[in-house]
């Protein structure tokens, strides 16, 4: 099973899906910045802020869509009944600075606390926050603690390749586009028990999926 986050940067949800699984073969994507789909299509779910961009979660497993009553940044969760790796539940976000990226991470995260915990649960998105910026470092381990110690949840990227956070080869985001790279603030944390079962963490490099400055983040379970 292979599950990705991209933040598409705009356009067509319908394009980014078939650039990104013409490559990765993908079951699972969540999409940030995805603009609003406008075919009506139920195999892609969306929830989207006033600017007409949003978080999509597209799926070729079944799942059905849970609701929240609060107010969080764009999200979606789902909850897949039956797949390779059994039941387990997914949140798609993208961090907005309201009032700070960290606030409304841990606002969201909160909104769904239950939904979390009550299977196997990976939370992936665009969380808007490095280590590599100073002013957010203490904040991104705050909230890798809470990850980590609440939830039981891991980068899946990091425990794959051993890397510190701060300090990964491959970028996510292409500041500015610019081809040297900076950050590294695109995120699939999943449970640890479903770490022995990561077959390989994939993050493209500068020169594609070039319609975006962010850069898939592709899991392949076996």
């Amino acid at each position: 099973m292979k599950i990705a986050t991209w933040n598409v940067n705009s356009g067509s949800i319908g394009d980014r899906l078939s650039e990104l699984r013409s490559e990765y073969s993908t079951d699972i994507v969540a999409m940030q910045e995805s603009a609003e789909p406008i075919d009506g299509s139920k195999t892609c779910l969306w929830a989207g802020d006033l600017k007409h961009k949003g978080v999509s979660l597209s799926s070729t497993l079944p799942n059905e869509l849970a609701q929240f009553d609060g107010e969080s940044s764009p999200s979606v969760a789902c909850r897949f009944a039956d797949s390779e790796l059994g039941a387990f539940n997914v949140l798609a976000l993208w961090a907005k600075p309201t009032p700070s990226y960290y606030a409304d991470l841990l606002r969201t995260i909160e909104l769904h606390r239950t939904f979390i915990r009550e299977r196997p649960t990976i939370v992936m998105g665009d969380f808007n926050m490095s280590v590599r910026v100073h002013s957010k470092g203490k904040q991104f381990y705050l909230l890798n603690g809470l990850l980590n110690h609440d939830f039981d949840l891991h980068s899946a990227y990091h425990e794959h390749t051993n890397e510190r956070f701060g300090m990964e080869t491959m970028t996510t985001l292409y500041h500015k586009w610019g081809s040297a790279g900076c950050f590294h603030c695109d995120f699939v944390y999943v449970p640890s028990a479903w770490i022995p079962r990561l077959r390989s963490v994939t993050i493209p490099g500068y020169s594609k999926f070039t319609t975006s400055d962010h850069r898939p983040v592709v899991c392949d379970f076996r």
